[in-house]
């Protein structure tokens, strides 16, 4: 889990223009279950904005760093085939990641039953 606020910039552009500030921030988790038990984690894109009245940027974070030239290093999007969720799950559970740790209670027992289900043989 990250402990501290870690800060980076996304690669730099090739006209000169300086890319947003993309950091990585941790929130306190006292009183919120479903956060500690995910170890949350979030990113925050932030932009300089002259004025108040300017017009928002509203890109999504994907769209930033690939018009920054994307940046692996950084952050790195997985996907993969929806035939393959089964197997997945059952790999998630072999590290202890299931439904059961992501959501702390009766929900989260019985999403894990749920999940079990899934998994390939």
């Amino acid at each position: 889990m990250l402990t501290e606020v870690c800060t980076t910039f996304l690669a730099a552009r090739s006209d000169g223009v300086l890319p947003p500030l993309l950091s990585i921030v941790t929130v306190p988790t006292a009183g919120i279950p479903n956060l500690r038990a995910q170890q949350g984690v979030f990113t925050l894109l932030a932009s300089v904005q002259d004025d108040l009245d300017d017009v928002v940027d509203a890109r999504s974070l994907d769209a930033v760093v690939e018009e920054n030239g994307g940046n692996p290093g950084v952050l790195t999007k997985v996907t993969l085939p929806y035939g393959e969720a089964p197997r997945l799950l059952r790999l998630l559970g072999r590290d202890g990641v299931s439904g059961a740790t992501m959501y702390p209670g009766y929900a989260g027992a019985a999403k894990f039953v749920r999940e079990r289900q899934l998994w390939d043989r």
